[in-house]
């Protein structure tokens, strides 16, 4: 009897470590967030975690608008990824972007948005 529940354990020891090293591996890096995010908002990020980046040429000629991250955090947690990021233009206030957005698993999800004057695709 003492056998059998120690084997028991032993394996479901084992299956719950392999469960949680494969969701920990499928949690999403800086690579698919800035994916995302050129994906979402249609963006050209210029680094590698997307704190700069500029929103796509408009068709009357403008230059392109440079958002810069203002304010905000990122927490690289062993099973979900939390972005809290406030991007402003800083020589024209009226172009905004506040997110709150998730991911796990591979998908981001938006937990809160503010947008103003930037298109979402």
């Amino acid at each position: 009897m003492k056998k059998k529940f120690w084997l028991t354990l032993i394996i479901i020891v084992i299956i719950a470590v392999a469960s949680a090293v494969i969701v920990a591996k499928q949690k999403p890096n800086n690579e698919d967030l800035v994916r995302w995010m050129e994906d979402t908002y249609g963006i050209q990020c210029l680094d590698y975690n997307c704190d700069t980046f500029e929103l796509e040429l408009t068709k009357n000629g403008k230059e392109p608008i440079l958002m810069q991250n203002v304010h905000g955090g990122y927490s690289p947690g062993t099973f979900v990824m939390e972005v809290n990021r406030t991007y402003r233009n800083l020589e024209d206030s009226s172009y905004k972007l506040d997110i709150e957005i998730k991911g796990f698993l591979g998908e981001f999800t938006i937990e809160d948005e503010t947008i103003k004057k930037i298109s979402k695709k």
